[in-house]
């Protein structure tokens, strides 16, 4: 969550990050699997400019197997103009397209049937085994359409991709028109298992589980019958099975859910609690103490009371309490904390931060706040159920967010410097890795940095809309009250989000200063577009991001939802935000034929690829061929899709000064051409070294005595000819 320093202060810190070095250790950000996110397993202040000492993994494009090429260009062909592709790194398949691609409108009352029977059509394309393998995860709906998540199985098992960190899994994304307008997968074609028994019954597993509830201190007592089922999780080490076992119970309340190994009966997950409502009422610093009293000299004291002055607290109003006198709600509960406050007035108003009560009921009323903010945008699917929060739950200042592979999970915060459940926004930034992990199951956030600087940005954009004295001053800066434990300054800041981080020469290996570039981006667009405006997009284009999205994968998922909401309208703002942060090509307009380029010879009959490429094309292209070195050319192809190739059967007549050129349909200027003639011929290839005579070739007459000109051609290599003359016919001999 916390590792580095506003870039434009690197030089003036430049001191201090050497004394920090001398002082302690530098402690370097633990990395992350998607059931852990946001969370520094690290010092906070590791870091003082974007250039992290951790260089990051490179980011390999993947690129498409040659073999699904004729499909995806069927696809391209049937598509609403140009579809934006990205290609899985291992497979080969899509990891992700963006455009109207599909009219399923006729079936737009059954988006599960809609989607599965798109993914049938489509099955050569992702290598894709059965649809009967892919079991609908999750179904939602949005302002902009509907969201269809399937999980890839294995003989009923689910699949996990251990490779990418995330599950193998496949999302349709259509419109209210009815249209297939963005699809995701992390499908894995080539998985297998050995086994499918279990060494432990799920009777066993279900003994123990429900020990380790009874241990708790509270006799349980069954509310219906627990469930049970047999999954599969692909580790680093291979696939292993695993018992699901959710125990729905009257005490302890809830419906206790975990997953167990069902080899050697490890629980291999926290247990997840679900609970459910009276107001209450309680004080809370809004967002933080240093923004509250716009003191940035404050200090934490040891949690000391009079370390904060009364102006500091907010009295607020606690919704939807379930009744119990603790801290839970439909949208948050703080049941992991041990040591819980209870009230059964309801009443928390007593409490101040001296009190470890106090940073419940900041959590509580920061989470249920922000559930409710999105929510105004009639989205409620984004981490909408009670996530458990563990206020105090380990020693470091430090935070992290905790999924349970379902789409649910945990936040753990820290109670070192500062308590980190005292200041609303590092609760809000690891609220943001739930509202992802939500979205998109078992998303890969800390792939390039975009859970991070997601984190970031919604933290910033829910200060923006509560009290402050001083906007301009402390809104680009998150956790203000958090920071005065390891960065004072004026104002102290964790990270800032109006940095001019730019990709990708500042991506880096910790995935918060990565971060960095996406919270600026989304920052910048906040400030051009307003804020309600962004932020409706942002929480519609989270749905449509892959797996393990890049940066200019996630800025394209953006321009799709507003596409998709808004007709497009904020496209042309967006789309400057995103070139001046690199994160899509700004370069100008252009065509590069890149094969036939000179010296090919094609054998009339034969099917051969042309093949181009192109930067900030729309729309069609026109194909078309010269057979007398480029000064006039005729269409082979008058409008195909600008997917990069397109088969030919080659036709006649012969010609040895052949050229291609490639036309954008939309503006003829933008065009490329052959560099050099290559050869259409009724003959196949020659020899790789051969020569041809040319001249004379048979029915000349040659004066004696008169000058005339020999030629040739060659292929290959050849640096010199022997020119050697029969008077006697092809037998020779020769002189």
């Amino acid at each position: 969550m916390r590792s580095h320093f506003y870039p434009s202060q690197a030089r003036r810190a430049a001191w201090l990050f050497t004394f920090l070095l001398l002082a302690q250790p530098l402690l370097v950000a633990a990395g992350s699997s998607p059931s852990q996110t946001g969370g520094d397993k690290s010092s906070k202040w590791n870091d003082v400019s974007l250039q992290s000492s951790q260089r990051p993994q490179p980011i390999i494009e993947g690129k498409p197997d040659g073999a699904i090429l004729p499909v995806w260009e069927r696809l391209q062909q049937a598509a609403w103009g140009d579809l934006k592709v990205f290609w899985q790194r291992r497979a080969g398949t899509p990891e992700a397209i963006y455009g109207l691609m599909a009219d399923v409108s006729v079936q737009l009352g059954d988006p599960e049937a809609a989607a599965r029977d798109f993914l049938t059509k489509e099955a050569a394309l992702f290598k894709i085994r059965s649809t009967a393998d892919l079991q609908l995860l999750k179904l939602s709906e949005s302002i902009g359409g509907y969201h269809v998540f399937f999980q890839q199985t294995y003989h009923g098992l689910p699949v996990h991709d251990a490779l990418m960190g995330v599950p193998g899994m496949m999302g349709v994304h259509i419109d209210r028109a009815g249209r297939i307008h963005a699809l995701v997968s992390s499908y894995q074609p080539d998985v297998s298992l050995s086994t499918l028994r279990p060494n432990i019954s799920s009777e066993d597993i279900y003994e123990r589980m429900l020990a380790e509830l009874g241990a708790r201190g509270t006799p349980v007592v069954l509310l219906g019958e627990p469930r049970r089922a047999l999954v599969v999780s692909m580790t680093h080490d291979g696939a292993h099975l695993a018992w699901q076992i959710t125990v729905p119970a009257r005490a302890p309340l809830g419906a206790w859910q975990a997953f167990w190994d069902a080899q050697t009966g490890e629980r291999i997950s926290p247990l997840q609690d679900r609970n459910y409502y009276v107001n209450g009422t309680g004080r809370v610093f809004d967002p933080n103490a240093v923004v509250a009293t716009a003191n940035n000299g404050l200090t934490d004291q040891n949690d000391s009371a009079g370390a904060v002055p009364s102006n500091a607290y907010s009295t607020v109003t606690l919704l939807d309490l379930d009744g119990s006198g603790f801290l839970n709600g439909p949208f948050v509960n703080t049941g992991p904390t041990s040591g819980r406050v209870n009230r059964s007035s309801h009443n928390f108003t007593d409490l101040d931060r001296s009190e470890a009560g106090f940073e419940e009921v900041e959590t509580y009323w920061s989470i249920d706040d922000a559930q409710r903010y999105i929510q105004s945008f009639s989205i409620f699917n984004a981490a909408h159920y009670s996530i458990g929060c563990n206020v105090n739950g380990i020693a470091d200042d430090n935070s992290f967010y905790s999924g349970f592979g379902n789409g649910r999970g945990q936040i753990t915060l820290g109670r070192g410097g500062v308590d980190d459940a005292e200041d609303a926004e590092i609760i809000w930034h690891e609220y943001g890795h739930a509202m992802l992990d939500n979205q998109v199951i078992n998303m890969n956030q800390n792939f390039d940095g975009m859970g991070e600087g997601w984190g970031d940005y919604w933290a910033a954009t829910n200060a923006v809309r509560h009290p402050s004295t001083n906007h301009a001053m402390y809104d680009p800066a998150v956790g203000e009250w958090d920071a005065t434990s390891y960065n004072p300054g004026n104002p102290p800041f964790l990270r800032r989000v109006d940095t001019t981080a730019h990709y990708p020469e500042d991506r880096s290996g910790d995935p918060h200063v990565t971060g960095m570039i996406w919270s600026g981006a989304c920052w910048d667009i906040q400030n051009s577009i307003t804020r309600l405006t962004a932020d409706h997009i942002f929480l519609e284009g989270n749905f449509l991001m892959p797996f393990s999205p890049t940066l200019p994968q996630a800025a394209q998922a953006m321009l799709q939802a507003d596409q998709n909401i808004n007709g497009g309208a904020n496209n042309v703002a967006m789309t400057a935000v995103y070139n001046a942060r690199g994160l899509i090509n700004p370069q100008a307009p252009s065509i590069t034929v890149t094969s036939p380029n000179g010296g090919e010879w094609w054998q009339i009959g034969t099917t051969q690829t042309i093949i181009w490429n192109s930067t900030g094309i729309s729309g069609n292209v026109r194909i078309r061929l010269s057979r007398n070195g480029g000064i006039s050319f005729s269409a082979i192809f008058s409008s195909v899709p600008n997917t990069g190739s397109k088969q030919w059967t080659v036709t006649g007549p012969a010609t040895t000064q052949a050229r291609i050129q490639v036309v954008n349909l939309s503006d003829n200027s933008i065009r490329d051409t052959s560099d050099a003639n290559f050869t259409i011929s009724n003959n196949p290839p020659p020899p790789s070294n051969s020569v041809t005579v040319t001249s004379p070739n048979g029915g000349e007459n040659w004066q004696i005595g008169s000058s005339q000109i020999i030629s040739w051609t060659t292929t290959g290599s050849i640096a010199n000819v022997k020119i050697e003359l029969s008077r006697t016919g092809v037998a020779g001999p020769y002189e």
